[in-house]
């Protein structure tokens, strides 16, 4: 049950968006500063200007929900083992001078593309608790 629960949770983190833009939002180094803001009237609302991965972390509603749905000692199973694979994405991205940023106890996050284009991403419609969006 254990070694389904994490295929599982292997499959559903790691498939993206059906919408997948290829907008080049350009080159950013950790030194570049990201536009990290509140949307005007919308505290929810995280605005990406730059090329960052984004740390998806859920908030405690979310955590309460998922434990209900696989039971406290599978989902704390699951959890450990996301825990292990972020930390080493972040490691390695932190290898490659990859710029990230944690968002947490937000409800949508837009991206402003060099081209003037946006996308608007709803953090509660992700198929994972834990994504990493690049």
């Amino acid at each position: 049950m254990k070694y389904l629960l994490l295929c599982c949770l292997m499959v559903v983190g790691c498939t993206t968006s059906q919408t997948k833009d290829t907008t080049d939002l350009g080159k950013i180094d950790s030194k570049d500063t990201l536009l990290v803001q509140n949307v005007q009237g919308h505290t929810d609302t995280v605005v990406i200007d730059k090329r960052v991965a984004l740390f998806i972390s859920p908030d405690t509603i979310q955590i309460e929900k998922s434990k209900k749905e696989l039971g406290e000692e599978n989902f704390y199973v699951g959890a450990d083992d996301y825990m292990f694979y972020m930390s080493n994405a972040r490691d390695f991205l932190d290898s490659m001078k990859i710029a990230t940023l944690d968002i947490q106890g937000k409800k949508f996050v837009k991206f402003m593309y060099s081209n003037k284009s946006q996308q608007m991403i709803a953090l509660d419609t992700l198929p994972a608790l834990w994504s990493i969006y690049f």
